[in-house]
């Protein structure tokens, strides 16, 4: 019988770097997709002194197989402006900031926190319209890139 043994960490190491720049391509084409996206959902948000508009991020993580990517802000009230509320009784300090920069009448905000009260408010939907309008062409930058990459490798 004839016995020998092989030493696979060549191997480990060559693998480990072409999973090493695979993900680096794929996060670099991610990051341009985001790009595309991350403009159209700032597009789509109200402003009133911009805090939420700016608090619109983007990153990439995950390795391979795992990769995401991901735009959203951190800021408590970005769900209430993408999907709206129910009726509610708002605090009215803020409502007197909006109705004094937008109607020109701090007052108003009275009549403002009623309507919420009654109706709630309506989503304006930036993150949804943005991913419907732009979702083919951010996959099929990141599948190009796959392409790309593989066939560096031939």
């Amino acid at each position: 019988m004839i016995t020998g043994e092989f030493d696979d960490s060549e191997l480990n190491d060559f693998f480990g770097a072409v999973e090493a720049r695979f993900t680096q391509h794929i996060h670099a084409a991610t990051r341009v997709a985001l790009a595309l996206l991350l403009t159209a959902v700032r597009k789509g948000t109200p402003v009133t002194f911009g805090n939420l508009r700016r608090s619109i991020q983007a990153d990439v993580r995950g390795r391979v197989t795992n990769i995401e990517g991901r735009i959203a802000s951190p800021l408590n009230y970005a769900p209430a402006v993408e999907f709206g509320t129910r009726p509610h009784f708002p605090p009215i300090a803020p409502l007197k900031l909006w109705a004094r920069r937008k109607l020109g009448d701090e007052g108003a905000a009275y009549a403002v926190q009623k309507a919420i009260g009654k109706r709630g408010t309506k989503g304006h939907f930036m993150f949804q319209k943005a991913w419907e309008k732009g979702k083919d062409k951010a996959i099929r930058r990141i599948t190009d890139a796959v392409d790309e990459f593989f066939r560096g490798c031939q």
